[in-house]
């Protein structure tokens, strides 16, 4: 077996005061961290999703002061070696330990029910025993489910000017969309102040994706766009909810171990067009395995269209109407069909603008 390769961050030292270990921006051009081969084991510690801004002693008035550009400091990028373009990349987690304390917050412009409840409000949670409690919340515990908020790997040149372009276009539309800016940019680049993607939605390569099942035994897929992947993590969370209506879950730093998967393009036989995630989930006394398909509010043309829940769906069904077609040799209006009796959508976010996600996820075990 490989020797496990490791990553130890201060975690108590925020990316934007060191600027070591990772970076906040999406882009081809960002050095790699470290240099791994396929089927070898990393051990990566993680930064929250704010970059330590909040503490244990952070107040509700705290958040008007947050710096918002320095958001998801990812872990990486980790170059996997033998990726090329074309290629899938299969990240598979096998474990996640977190911080014993996080935090919850709203505040004003972020949320479900922003113009409801606008906030600020802040919760501080004490994590032990698999639980969080908080003396702000009495009279519950919360189970952990910890999981990673973002797995992306980088886009192409091609792939990227294509994002700018339709994200531009909402901007110049009047929708609140993040452009490329330098303050807070990490790598501190002019490249990245012109060209370096937010982190804050998810997109085709992966990102902030904020599903809640990419936790212990996960395999989430991605495609490849440049060689060696380019793959970074981050945002870890304790536990969420199916939306994260707040805009925030509960949030810590921690520790994950990963193993990177490649499928070489001449082996691929069914290409997503979005990242697909494998998970295992158990209900009392039964375990299912499940495969789960992303949509977003993408047309097929590639067009944009702003958090549309109902498009994002269309394309989830989609996605996995070509899985099912081509991994069980179904026509497509058979596993239209299959789909309507077994396949579940969940939002898994609708907060991070402007891409929503809609996850179809179809229980494995019904193919004999």
């Amino acid at each position: 077996m490989s020797e496990l390769r490791k990553v130890h961050l201060d975690r108590s030292q925020s990316l934007n005061s060191k600027g070591e270990g990772g970076h906040n921006r999406w882009h081809y051009n960002i050095e790699p961290l470290l240099k791994v081969d396929p089927e070898q084991s990393v051990s990566l510690d993680v930064r929250d999703g704010l970059d330590g801004q909040i503490t244990t002693t952070s107040t509700p008035r705290d958040l008007a002061s947050l710096n918002l550009d320095v958001t998801h400091p990812m872990t990486g990028p980790i170059y996997v070696n033998g990726a090329e373009p074309g290629d899938l990349l299969t990240v598979e987690i096998l474990s996640i330990t977190t911080a014993d304390d996080g935090w919850t917050f709203v505040m004003p412009g972020m949320g479900l029910l922003a113009d409801r409840l606008p906030g600020p409000y802040l919760i501080h949670w004490g994590i032990s025993d698999g639980y969080a409690t908080s003396q702000d919340l009495p009279g519950v515990m919360v189970p952990g489910r910890p999981f990673l908020g973002v797995v992306g790997v980088a886009p192409s040149p091609t792939r990227l000017a294509q994002i700018l372009a339709r994200e531009g276009e909402l901007a110049r539309s009047g929708f609140p969309v993040r452009l490329p800016k330098l303050a807070g940019a990490i790598p501190s680049t002019i490249e990245m102040g012109q060209e370096g993607l937010r982190s804050a939605p998810p997109r085709e390569i992966g990102g902030n994706l904020d599903i809640r099942h990419m936790g212990d035994g996960t395999r989430l897929t991605l495609p490849v766009d440049v060689a060696g992947a380019l793959c970074s993590v981050g945002d870890m969370h304790f536990a969420q909810g199916d939306g994260e209506v707040c805009g925030t879950a509960i949030e810590v730093s921690g520790s994950v171990d990963l193993i990177f998967h490649i499928t070489k393009s001449k082996h691929v036989t069914w290409r997503p067009t979005n990242p697909y995630v494998e998970f295992v989930q158990t209900k009392t006394e039964q375990t299912r395995s499940y495969v789960g398909t992303v949509g977003y509010p993408l047309g097929r043309d590639g067009s944009q269209s702003f958090m549309d829940l109902h498009l994002a769906a269309r394309r989830a069904i989609e996605e996995m109407i070509t899985y099912v077609c081509a991994a069980h040799k179904l026509s497509e209006y058979q596993a239209y069909l299959l789909l309507s009796a077994t396949c579940n959508l969940q939002i898994s976010q609708m907060v991070d603008c402007p891409n929503a996600i809609v996850l179809a996820t179809l229980p494995t075990d019904i193919f004999v």
